[in-house]
């Protein structure tokens, strides 16, 4: 939602999501999952904890996942 003091572009969204939850619901291996999220987090893209992903530029992701 955009309005007026509301930059969408840098609106944080947290996901409370393990990496190994991640993984299953990707259907992908755990190790692919962490090479995929240091590439990101490299990218200052997403950000991750103690069990949760944050996605910090959703437009740069959702660039990079149209191709």
């Amino acid at each position: 939602m955009q309005g007026y003091g509301h930059d969408e572009s840098r609106t944080a969204v947290v996901l409370p999501i393990t990496q190994s939850e991640l993984a299953s619901l990707c259907g992908a291996a755990e190790p692919t999952v962490q090479r995929a999220l240091r590439s990101l987090r490299k990218r200052r893209v997403v950000s991750t904890g103690y069990g949760k992903i944050t996605i910090v530029d959703a437009p740069v992701l959702c660039r990079m996942a149209s191709g």
